[in-house]
């Protein structure tokens, strides 16, 4: 389902309410960030890339927020998968 809503989201068919405001719009797309690095890979050309990017940019993030944002979840993902170190 999910995967179809992000196909419907790039082609620009996707009729979703918009968040009311800048606070609200971050809350969904850290979210959205965490999801797409599930998988430990977020391709530029692939479907949740350009679905953030969509989103982000309609949200009036610039390419330098989106890829700050983008990393910092990207860190986020990478600490939470590290294995307990020793002790």
């Amino acid at each position: 389902m999910v995967d179809g809503l992000i196909q419907v989201a790039v082609r620009g068919e996707l009729d979703a309410p918009r968040p009311p405001d800048a606070a609200s719009g971050r809350a969904w797309l850290e979210p959205m960030a965490d999801v797409a690095w599930v998988d430990g890979v977020v391709k530029p050309a692939e479907a949740e890339a350009e679905a953030l990017t969509e989103l982000g940019s309609s949200l009036g993030y610039v390419r330098a927020d989106r890829m700050i944002l983008m990393n910092k979840r990207r860190v986020r993902h990478f600490q939470h998968e590290k294995p307990p170190g020793p002790g």
